[in-house]
Formats: structure tokens, C-alpha cells, sequence
């Protein structure tokens, strides 16, 4: 309806600012692949990362997260499994250490972890769906790929590539500016 689209508008959620104060630098020893996800829930797409790590036996892939999905699945050995849940300010540490992170999703939602990442600078792999595209296709350091889990992803990982440039799509400020800009066009601006 013409109300609905001239009074809203989509407001991302903001990244922690720890995504913001450091830049991806990565280790001497990297393993290739980290996915920081619950493993329970088909949203989070863990079964896709465990196909990919048998569909890919010469990649390693790192798994943080808690869930019941490894007591009906044996890993692969190489996929290295944490179970734990990691800090916002762990998790620049283990994205240091890794090639890539592999943060893939089936639901149509913003996904902040992934948007979290990309705004530090790591190479990031995330699922081609719309709402990934509209969030992340401006960032050079994001690649997109289909959740089937047959992804050879040799080239991906050799074409993935770091930021150092600072997109400050999910930093705080910036997207309470647009708040402040959104009530002051529907206000006439009269804020």
C-alpha cells in the first residue's frame, strides 16, 4: 500500500562494534574454513557444511558451536570440531586463523554474524540467496554459493580475498543516522 511504502523503510541490525575497532589479519598456520553456528536447526545449515567437508577431503573446515548433530553424524577428519560458543571478541581471533569463514544460511533473514564478518575484513562465504545479495554483494571480501553442498570449493577459497577497506553498513551510527533521517522524512522534518 502507498502508506506502507513511503512510511517504512528496512533498518539493519548493528554489528558489534569489536567487527570495527580491528581488521582481519591473518595467522602463519591458517586452517582453511571456520563456520561459527548452533548445530541443531536446518536454518544454520550445518548438514551443508559437513557435506561440504566429504565433498572437499583435501580442505579443512573448523565447526564452533553446540547441538546434537555430531551424536547421528561421525566428522570427517577434516572438519575439527569445537563445542563451544565463542565471544564476540574470540571471534576476530579465529577468524585470523582461518582462510575463509563458511557461514551459510536457509533463512531469508539479515544473518549478523555473517554481516558481522564481512565488516572486519574476513574472506566470507555465505549462501546465494536474495537477502544475502542485497546485504553483502557490495562487499569485495564475500563470495555467495548454492546450499546444495556439492560446491567444489578449491577456486572459491583461492579467489577469496580480504578487506581492508571499513564498510560501515552495520556500524551503529551509521544506521542510527538513517533512523534519525527516516523520522525526520516522515515528520516532514519537523524533528
Amino acid at each position: 500500500s502507498p502508506l506502507i511504502e513511503t512510511k517504512s523503510k528496512i533498518i539493519h541490525n548493528a554489528a558489534n562494534p569489536v567487527f570495527f575497532k580491528k581488521r582481519y589479519s591473518p595467522s602463519r598456520e591458517q586452517r582453511d574454513f571456520v563456520t561459527i553456528r548452533p548445530f541443531d536447526g536446518p536454518k544454520y545449515c550445518v548438514d551443508i557444511v559437513y557435506k561440504l567437508a566429504l565433498n572437499n577431503p583435501n580442505l579443512t573446515f573448523t565447526l564452533y558451536g553446540k547441538g546434537d548433530f555430531f551424536k547421528h553424524h561421525l566428522p570427517p577428519k577434516n572438519l575439527k570440531i569445537f563445542e563451544k560458543y565463542l565471544e564476540a571478541n574470540e571471534i576476530c581471533d579465529v577468524l585470523n586463523d582461518h582462510k575463509a569463514a563458511l557461514m551459510l544460511t536457509r533463512l531469508d533473514a539479515q544473518g549478523v554474524m555473517a554481516c558481522e564478518i564481512a565488516s572486519y575484513g574476513a574472506p566470507l562465504i555465505t549462501s546465494d540467496i536474495p537477502l544475502k545479495r542485497d546485504l553483502l554483494s557490495s562487499f569485495k571480501n564475500v563470495s555467495f554459493i548454492q546450499n546444495d553442498g556439492s560446491n567444489k570449493l578449491d577456486d572459491i577459497l583461492e579467489t577469496a580475498q580480504s578487506s581492508s577497506k571499513i564498510y560501515n553498513n552495520f556500524e551503529t551510527s551509521h544506521l542510527i543516522e538513517q533512523e534519525i533521517n527516516f523520522f525526520k522524512s516522515i515528520q516532514g522534518n519537523k524533528l
